[in-house]
């Protein structure tokens, strides 16, 4: 009977022993991706392509500038003159560099303060004026682009691409739209 006790009481200290579970310890944090604010007001010069498969594509400069309320958030606002198409638009927006962004650039050799992928949205009016009639219509622009500031503090900024898909009335309504240019801050 003493050597059953004996097992018992072994076996009783084994059990919770085995059904313990061991509980993974969680891997230490990243430190957090921070972004440098960039400039708070700057102007903006850009060459672009308007292009679309009835009329193909027409060339264009686009003029305005940008109002950064956050790291992430920028108010924007330009104008697009396409003289040869006798259009022009004056659009206001917005661009928002969303964080995964950085996060995903921080994995790499290159710094989230220097490249900033955004999206982009703007709505406004698009005229065109042919045959002496001036036509006005509501135009919308949708996208995205890849900005890089070489200095890191956004006073300087090259704007590498933006690609957009636009709703430009009297420009044959939809129109692809590629650009890339300059930002200077303040």
């Amino acid at each position: 009977m003493k050597n059953f006790v004996r097992l018992l009481v072994l076996f009783a200290g084994l059990v919770p022993a085995i059904a313990q579970t061991t509980v993974p310890t969680p891997p230490p944090a990243q430190a957090p991706v921070t972004v440098t604010p960039t400039s708070t007001f700057s102007l903006n010069a850009s060459v672009m392509q308007i292009g679309n498969v009835v009329s193909g594509s027409t060339a264009a400069a686009d003029f305005g500038g940008t109002l950064q309320l956050t790291n992430t958030v920028a108010l924007r606002q330009e104008n697009i003159l396409a003289p040869s198409a006798s259009w022009q638009g004056y659009f206001g927006g917005f661009n928002w560099a969303p964080g995964f962004f950085a996060k995903q650039i921080a994995k790499t050799k290159l710094s989230p303060n220097q490249f900033q992928p955004y999206f982009t949205a703007s709505i406004g009016a698009g005229i065109n004026s042919q045959e002496n009639k001036t036509k006005q219509n509501v135009g919308e622009m949708l996208g995205g682009g890849v900005a890089y500031s070489p200095t890191s503090n956004g006073k300087f900024t090259v704007n590498l691409f933006e690609l957009r898909y636009g709703h430009l009335p009297g420009f044959n309504s939809s129109a692809v739209i590629l650009s890339g240019g300059l930002k200077l801050g303040w």
